[in-house]
């Protein structure tokens, strides 16, 4: 998520050297909507200095002024951006462009006035104005900017009757339409200003969750372990019920741009679970665990509760069985809860019907633990991949994340067990975990 895949090298260090190098593990809304701004310029910026260099050789160009201004207004973008001016840089970028823009049309207009030169003028000030009034509102976050951009847009369309051929029918008809246009542009703008408001609202929910937490496990440390164990259950059902409204959220229709946002925030919520987990593990377990039915019923119970809205969502079925009484696992309870968590993630985003088992069967000298699906399976190429352990996250699945099959299998093998996945293109796939008992 920090920079696209076949990115250049020298552009991530421009991009860096702009904004900074960020240090956070993970990049924030702002961070990444800045990120893609400067990229763009840094496209944008050598193609016009290439037609600027074209019409001075030319030389009888009429958007000769328009283009140079747009070159220096990038320039000037960047330069904002550089020294932190995050607003007056986009209000460079985007206003001073337009303006320059009709400027440089009615300085052309009054010095030649021919037809030709004004409809050129006029169709790239249209279509400047159309993406302006589009993505202010995503970059500024300001209804108010939207607001601005599309009243100069009606000014300038509307002024195109004044001009001499401004009543001819097919330059009504047209001027209507470009309306109508900058109108749809107006409402994508609104549209783009409240969700990236949501957006910024759900990153400053979670950074004060953050908080919250963390005066949480303070206070829990200086009660010690009893009272830490009394505030688990409260501070799990928050993350859980979060866990469970991005899983449904991640089943509706969304951008690419609206995906990556998403599954930053699923990544980010299961990190914190596990982490929960992790600390509100009792430092007082053996090394080797002992677990009963009941408990194990339970450990079953916490690991599948963030997935079953999702499956639900899906019309996939849970199933769960737990045979025997008594075992002892190599394994910490947060551990296993991330080994459960993960399959039951992987067999989800496989399955879009029919059910999932999960089984503990308890051996006098094994344990067994499996998880099945009716998904689509793997094929052999894949298959192959997991089993040797250099699996990728799927890049035909979105929102793959977590330890995944990999992951699971060297957690499995470092606490002495062993894992078996078998699979069919379009026939499910089943993974069984052993360990001694």
């Amino acid at each position: 998520m920090r920079s696209f895949r076949f990115e250049p090298r020298f552009v991530r260090r421009a991009v860096d050297a702009i904004l900074g190098k960020d240090k956070d593990y993970q990049p924030s809304p702002e961070r990444m909507r800045n990120e893609y701004l400067v990229r763009f310029l840094l496209l944008f910026l050598p193609i016009l200095l290439a037609l600027v260099v074209f019409d001075y050789i030319r030389a009888e160009q009429p958007l000769s002024f328009h283009r140079l201004i747009a070159f220096i207004m990038v320039i000037s973008c960047l330069a904002a951006l550089k020294a932190g001016r995050f607003s007056l840089a986009i209000d460079i970028l985007f206003f001073g462009v337009i303006i320059s823009s009709i400027l440089g049309f009615a300085l052309d207009f009054y010095l030649t006035g021919t037809t030709a030169t004004t409809l050129e003028s006029i169709s790239l000030i249209e279509l400047t104005l159309f993406a302006t009034i589009s993505f202010i509102g995503l970059y500024s976050g300001s209804r108010f900017r939207v607001d601005l951009m599309f009243a100069l847009a009606l000014i300038f369309d509307l002024s195109g009757y004044f001009l001499p051929y401004g009543t001819a029918f097919g330059s009504i008809t047209a001027r209507v339409i470009i309306i109508a246009l900058h109108a749809s542009a107006y409402g994508f703008g609104l549209f783009l200003v409240a969700y990236f408001d949501s957006l910024s609202r759900t990153a400053e929910s979670r950074r004060l969750m953050n908080q919250r937490l963390e005066v949480l496990v303070n206070e829990a440390n200086e009660g010690g372990i009893a009272r830490l164990e009394s505030l688990s259950h409260d501070i799990r059902s928050p993350i859980t019920g979060i866990l469970g409204v991005h899983a449904l959220l991640s089943e509706t229709k969304l951008d690419q741009e609206q995906r990556q946002y998403l599954d930053i925030l699923g990544k980010s919520n299961k990190l914190l679970l596990e982490i929960v987990e992790s600390i509100l593990d009792d430092p007082e377990k053996p090394d080797v665990p002992e677990w009963d039915r009941t408990a194990l019923i339970r450990l079953f119970g916490s690991a599948l509760a963030p997935y079953r809205a999702a499956a639900r969502a899906k019309g996939v079925v849970f199933r769960q069985r737990i045979v025997g009484a008594h075992c002892k696992l190599p394994l910490s309870r947060s551990n296993l809860l991330r080994i459960l968590g993960n399959l039951a993630d992987n067999a989800l985003k496989y399955t879009d019907s029919g059910s999932i088992s999960f089984s503990c069967v308890i051996k006098p000298e094994q344990v067994i633990i499996s998880v099945m699906d009716t998904g689509r399976g793997m094929d052999a190429d894949r298959l192959h991949a997991v089993r040797s352990g250099e699996a990728e996250p799927d890049p035909d699945i979105p929102g793959s994340r977590g330890i995944g099959l990999s992951g699971v299998k060297r957690m499995v093998e470092v606490a002495g067990g062993a894992f078996d996945v078998r699979s069919q293109s379009g026939q499910g796939t089943k993974v069984t975990l052993s360990f001694p008992s």
